[in-house]
């Protein structure tokens, strides 16, 4: 008999770096052999960091003593839509030392993916005549912890409106890239 278990964040912000720590445990009196841990990380999900290093997506374990503990910690962070549920996925496989059979046994996590704590302001004219050329500053405040790179700004102009020049040039046609 193994116990396995998933602890992670419920909520956390796009981009930002967690930790899933995988815990198992045999509850059982008899030692288990052949153990691996499988896992099916979220779409999104970006591994930053295993704990014991990870041979692609799996966990070769030694022998585990009877009502022996043991973790797995997988540190990382997600980068998708949040319409899309982040859904961890843990197996283990295993046989016990006194019986020639191959056992199984899964959990699974999901968290939350919150919008990043970002404003964004644009300041412009409240009426303009047809033909009258007018400014538009806008201005974006990150007022959350997580740094975010290669952050695009896409703007959809109005039907009859023209661009004529920007500060600083677009990356492409009506799309800003902010590095930093």
């Amino acid at each position: 008999n193994i116990n396995i278990t998933i602890e992670a964040p419920e909520e956390i912000l796009i981009g930002e770096t967690f930790d899933y720590i995988i815990n198992y445990e045999n509850i059982g009196n008899v030692g288990l052999k052949n153990n691996i841990v499988k896992v099916q990380y979220p779409h999104g999900f970006i591994v930053e960091s295993t704990d014991p290093a990870t041979s692609n997506h799996s966990f070769p374990l030694a022998d585990i003593r009877q009502y022996q503990k043991g973790k797995i910690k997988v540190t990382g962070k997600i980068i998708d839509s949040l319409d899309n549920e982040q859904k961890l996925i843990a197996k283990i496989d295993y046989e016990p030392s006194n019986f020639n059979a191959k056992f199984s046994k899964e959990t699974s996590f999901s968290t939350i993916i919150k919008k990043p704590e970002l404003d964004m302001e644009i300041n412009h004219l409240a009426n303009a005549s047809l033909g009258q050329k007018i400014d538009f500053e806008i201005k974006i405040d990150n007022k959350g912890q997580i740094d975010f790179d290669d952050t695009k700004i896409n703007f959809i102009a109005p039907e009859g409106f023209e661009i004529t020049t920007t500060t600083p040039s677009p990356y492409e046609d009506s799309t800003w890239l902010i590095p930093e």
